[in-house]
C-alpha cells in the first residue's frame, strides 16, 4: 500500500510538473523500483516532445507536412520503390493523414529506446544480484548517460534503429531468446546501415566462433587496409547503395567537402568529445574478451569500426554501434572483479563527457525551443507543439542546423 501511495503521489506530481516530478523519480530508482524507470522513460520522451524542429528532424518535419497533401499512391513511389528502410516515414505518414502532431512521434520513439535500455539495466541489476543501492545507481548511471537523447530527438532513424539492434544484441546473445530477432529486422526497415547487424547476430548466435587477441589484430589491420577496396566492391555489387554514399564519401558530407568544411570549431571539439566513449569501448574490447558470445560480437563491431573509416558518416556510426554492448560486456564478466573496480569509474567519467558534450552542443536549441515548458503541468506541455514549416522557415537556415 505504501508503494502505491508513492506512485500515486508522483504520477500526480508528473501531470502537474514532469521536471518536478523527476527529483522523485530518481530516488526511486536508487531505490530500485523498476516502474519508475519508465515514467522517467516517458519524461525523456516529453523533452523529445518540445525539442525543435532541427537538423535531420526539420527533414523529417517537411515530409510529415508534405504527407498531408500526398496520396498514398505518389508517397508510396516517392519512398518505397528507392528503398527499404521506410518504418518511419510511413509512420510520419499515417500521423500526417489522422492529424496526429509531429512532435509525438519523437515522444514515442525516445520513450521505447529509453524503455529498452532500461529493461536490460533490470536485467543486469537483477542477474548480478546487487543489493547495494549505490552500486545499482552507478550501474543505472552509467546506462543512462551512455544513451543518445539527442540523437535519438534529431535523427529519430539511425539512433532507434541501435536501440532496437542493441536490444536484439542483449535478447538473443546474451538471453538466448529468438523473439529478439524481431527487434532487429525492424531495425533494418528503420534504417539500412544496420540490415547487416542481422546476419551477425544470426551467425554469432548459431555458430561457435573464437577471436583470439592475435586474430583480432590482423582482422581489424586488415580491415582498414583494406576499407577503399571493400567499399569499391560493394558498389559494384550494391549499385543502390553506392547512389546513397556517394554524398558521404565524395560529396559535401565527405572531408573537405561542403559540409564539412562548413562545420564550426565547436563542433569539431563536439566530435572529439563524444569519441572517447566509444574509442575507449574499442580499447576494452581489444584487451578484455572472453568466449561469450557477446564478446566475440563486440569484436567483430570492432572490425567493422575499421572496415568502415573510408565512410566517414557510416564509421562514425558503427562507432556508437559498440557502446552499449560493451557496457553489458563489462558488467556481466567483471562485476565484483578487480577488473570492475579498476574500470566503472572510467566508463562513467566518459558516459559523463558523451552527454555533456551533446548537450553543450544542443544548447542553442534548448535555448530557442521550448523545453523550458518542461517544468509546466503536463497539458500544457502537449498543448505546445510546433507550426513545424513556419517555425524551420523564420528561425534555421538553410541546412536546418543552425539559428539565422
Amino acid at each position: 500500500m505504501y508503494f502505491k501511495k508513492d506512485l500515486f503521489i508522483v504520477l500526480l506530481l508528473l501531470c502537474a510538473s514532469p521536471l518536478l516530478a523527476l527529483f522523485f523519480v530518481l530516488w526511486h530508482v536508487f531505490l530500485q523500483e523498476k516502474e519508475y524507470l519508465y515514467i522517467l522513460a516517458f519524461i525523456m520522451g516529453l523533452l523529445a516532445f518540445l525539442f525543435p524542429p532541427v537538423s535531420d528532424l526539420s527533414r523529417h518535419a517537411f515530409i510529415y507536412e508534405d504527407a498531408k497533401n500526398m496520396s498514398w499512391e505518389g508517397f508510396n513511389e516517392l519512398f518505397f520503390a528507392k528503398r527499404w528502410d521506410t518504418a518511419i516515414f510511413y509512420i510520419e505518414y499515417f500521423m500526417a493523414k489522422i492529424n496526429i502532431p509531429f512532435e509525438y512521434l519523437r515522444m514515442l520513439l525516445v520513450f521505447i529506446s529509453y524503455s529498452l535500455y532500461f529493461k536490460i539495466y533490470v536485467y543486469i541489476v537483477r542477474i548480478l544480484d546487487v543489493r547495494d543501492r549505490m552500486q545499482g545507481f552507478l550501474i543505472f548511471s552509467i546506462f543512462f548517460l551512455s544513451i543518445t537523447f539527442f540523437g535519438i530527438t534529431i535523427g529519430l532513424r539511425y539512433n532507434f534503429a541501435i536501440a532496437l539492434i542493441n536490444y536484439s544484441v542483449y535478447m538473443v546473445l546474451v538471453r538466448g531468446k529468438k523473439i529478439g530477432y524481431l527487434f532487429a529486422i525492424l531495425a533494418c526497415f528503420v534504417h539500412y546501415a544496420l540490415s547487416i547487424w542481422i546476419f551477425v547476430i544470426l551467425v554469432i548466435d548459431r555458430t561457435y566462433i573464437v577471436i583470439s587477441k592475435k586474430m583480432l589484430l590482423i582482422l581489424i589491420l586488415m580491415g582498414g587496409a583494406f576499407s577503399f577496396t571493400l567499399l569499391e566492391l560493394v558498389w559494384v555489387y550494391f549499385p543502390s547503395i553506392k547512389e546513397s554514399s556517394e554524398t558521404y564519401i565524395t560529396g559535401s558530407y565527405a572531408p573537405g567537402g561542403d559540409m564539412e568544411m562548413s562545420r564550426s570549431f565547436k563542433h569539431k571539439i563536439y566530435v572529439c568529445l563524444v569519441s572517447f566513449l566509444p574509442y575507449f569501448c574499442g580499447l576494452f574490447v581489444f584487451q578484455k574478451s572472453s568466449k561469450t558470445k557477446i564478446s566475440l560480437y563486440n569484436k567483430v563491431v570492432l572490425i567493422a569500426i575499421f572496415l568502415t573509416y573510408s565512410i566517414p558518416v557510416l564509421h562514425g556510426r558503427y562507432k556508437s554501434l559498440i557502446i552499449f554492448p560493451t557496457v553489458i560486456f563489462f558488467f556481466l564478466e567483471y562485476f565484483k572483479s578487480n577488473t570492475y573496480r579498476k574500470y566503472v569509474f572510467v566508463f562513467l567519467y566518459l558516459a559523463f563527457i558523451y552527454q555533456s558534450a551533446q548537450i553543450y552542443t544542443n544548447i542553442p536549441h534548448i535555448i530557442h525551443g521550448k523545453m523550458k515548458y518542461i517544468i509546466t503541468p503536463l497539458p500544457v506541455i502537449l498543448d505546445n507543439t510546433y507550426e513545424n514549416k513556419s517555425y524551420i522557415l523564420q528561425n534555421l537556415k538553410s541546412d536546418g542546423s543552425s539559428y539565422k
